[in-house]
This record gives C-alpha cells, sequence and structure tokens, in this order.
C-alpha cells in the first residue's frame, strides 16, 4: 500500500481528469514516495507511518490525532511528485508495439511540449516548497514524532546552523527546493567547520548549535545568526556551483549539458563564473557580509561574552612589521 490509496485523496491536492484510473497513477505514487518522500522523512520514519495507515486500511481518521494531523503534510507533496513524474508518460505508452504517442480523440488533443514542461516546472517547485513545509511541520512537533527527530533526516539536529531550506532560500537563489539544499549541504558543513567557527570562536558557535537544537535562541543570539547566515549560504555556493552540473559515478565523469525534461538550457562556464563572482565580490558578496559582520561584533561586543574572550575578537589594528631599519649613516639614504 501506498501513501496515497484514492482518485479522491488525489484531487485534494491536484487537478485531475474525471476520468483518471488509481491503477494508472499507481506506479507513480510508488516511485515518488520512494524517490522523493523517504529522503524527506528517512526509511525507518516512513516505514512506520505506512505501517500504521495500512493497519488502518487506508482509513486516515483510525491513525493516532498526531499522525492525522501530518498526513496532509505528506501527501500534498506526495501528489506534486507524483504528477511530476506522470506528465511524460500519460501521453504514451510503451509495449510490443514500442513507444507510442497518443494523438487524443475527438474531443481532446495531447498537449504540446511546452505545455508538458511548464506542469512539470510547477509540479516540481510546489512538491519543493510543501516537502519544505512538512519538515517544517515534523520539526514544531518532534515530540510527537521521535522516530524521525532522532534520524539523520531531521537537519535540525545535524549540528549546523543553516539546517533548512528555508534558511538558505533567504540568502541565495535556490527556488525554495529541498533537493538543492540536501546538495549543498555537506558543503554547508564544511564551511561552518572551517570558517563560521573561526569568525566568532567555537564557544560562541557551539552555543548558537546548541540554542537552535533546543528551540530557545535569544534576541542577540538571534541577530547574530542574521549575520553568519548569509556568509555561510553564499560561501556553500560559491564552492560547489562548479560541480552542481557533475555527477561521479562508477561509470566515471559526467557533465550535463544541453535539453532534459526539466531544464530548458544550462548555464555556460561563463555564466558560473559570473554567478560565483557575484557571490564572493561587491556589496552583497560573503567578503562585504564578513566585513558587516566584524564590525556588528564590533558595536554590540557586550552582548557577546564568548567571543570577547576568544581568540576571534581583537580591537587592536594589525601594527605591521616591528623591526627597526640599521641605518648607516655613511649612506646617503640615511634617516636621522
Amino acid at each position: 500500500m501506498s501513501l496515497i490509496t484514492t482518485i479522491a485523496e488525489l484531487k485534494q491536492y491536484i487537478a485531475l481528469d474525471a476520468n483518471t484510473k488509481m491503477a494508472t497513477l499507481q506506479p507513480f505514487i510508488n516511485e515518488a514516495e520512494q524517490g522523493y518522500i523517504v529522503p524527506l522523512r528517512g526509511q525507518e520514519f516512513y516505514d512506520e507511518i505506512l505501517l500504521a495507515y495500512t493497519t488502518a486500511n487506508g482509513n486516515v481518521e483510525a491513525l493516532t490525532e498526531e499522525q492525522q494531523a501530518l498526513f496532509p503534510y505528506i501527501q500534498r507533496p506526495l501528489a506534486y511528485y507524483t504528477q511530476l513524474l506522470s506528465i511524460i508518460q500519460l501521453s504514451s505508452s510503451f509495449g510490443d508495439r514500442g513507444v507510442r504517442i497518443h494523438t487524443g480523440d475527438e474531443n481532446s488533443m495531447v498537449a504540446p511540449r511546452w505545455q508538458h514542461e511548464k506542469l512539470q516546472f510547477q509540479a516540481l517547485k510546489n512538491g519543493d516548497i510543501h516537502a519544505d513545509k512538512l519538515l517544517k511541520y515534523l520539526e514544531d512537533h518532534a515530540a510527537d514524532f521521535e522516530t524521525w527527530a532522532d534520524s539523520t533526516a531531521n537537519t535540525k539536529k545535524s549540528g549546523v546552523l543553516v539546517y533548512s531550506t528555508a534558511i538558505a532560500s533567504r540568502f541565495i537563489q535556490i527556488n525554495d527546493s529541498r533537493r538543492v539544499y540536501l546538495k549543498l549541504f555537506q558543503t554547508i558543513k564544511d564551511i561552518e567547520a572551517r570558517f563560521a567557527k573561526k569568525l566568532v570562536g567555537k564557544d560562541q558557535y557551539d552555543a548558537l548549535v546548541t540554542a537552535l537544537q533546543a528551540g530557545s535562541v535569544t534576541t542577540a543570539q538571534q541577530n547574530l545568526l542574521e549575520k553568519l547566515y548569509p556568509i555561510i549560504c553564499k560561501r556553500a555556493l560559491y564552492m560547489q556551483l562548479p560541480f552542481m552540473r557533475i555527477s561521479i559515478n562508477e561509470n566515471g565523469v559526467f557533465v550535463y549539458s544541453g535539453l532534459d525534461e526539466l531544464h530548458k538550457y544550462f548555464a555556460t562556464d561563463a555564466d558560473i563564473k559570473i554567478l560565483r563572482q557575484q557571490l564572493i565580490d561587491g556589496e552583497l558578496g560573503y567578503l562585504a557580509d564578513e566585513l558587516e559582520l566584524k564590525q556588528f561584533i564590533e558595536d554590540n561586543i557586550n552582548d557577546y561574552p564568548l567571543i570577547e574572550a576568544s581568540e576571534a575578537y581583537t580591537v587592536q589594528p594589525d601594527p605591521g612589521p616591528t623591526f627597526k631599519p640599521n641605518n648607516d649613516p655613511n649612506n646617503k639614504h640615511f634617516i636621522a
């Protein structure tokens, strides 16, 4: 059994033709669950919810109160991802006679390819938006879903400051995509370990992480986080951009180019170079953000004793070289 079992459930979230049959969409629902929903929630928690739903024979009202409240957050992104996967194949069929394209009947015709692509973009964007809403709901109700809370799918417990798509999307253009965020996640961890701790000191960084995980962030801590977030996000995207089009597997290294189902054009090397330059330089680059953070700390150091006690903080400018020249009075360039 899947987490959507009837056409009526799908129609709560996406528009469907009146003649659509559940059997037609079932393979796409199954694929969407494994390809999109399981990575979001973790396999163990997915199995737990699926077992409860199966035991209830697909009756949401027979679930616990907490599970009932959660289910719309699961089914909505699942419906959009199902639509995403089914759009192309529903207008064609594969069988003994090869791949066939349906030409419609007297009352309808097959939509052109450009409409397919627009629908796919819309379904993918809506799926990503509601996937992040699902994760936000789980974070806000973690005490009700301990299996998820203790899993690696809970990025809020991962020990990083930029722990969600919502945070990253405020500072870099990733279209609220959880998938893009997860592609950046390891780089975010590296940036925070290598740079963020140096900017505010290890003790202050650890205190911020602890406060975020406990949901007890103070006003002063939030103000500091708002200065750190853009630096971390822009640095991470700057570092990861050259690798976004590259896939490495057992068959070698591949660079995506040209067209596919979801991308009209791929950025050129020149486009990526310009974008990386924008992320690092100028008023909106992360170098300017780091200067702003430094000034913020100097202006508000009394609010951050952990930073003041660390090696990250100094009010003294770099004095430069301290040696004195060995002047020769017989040299015409002698300085008295």
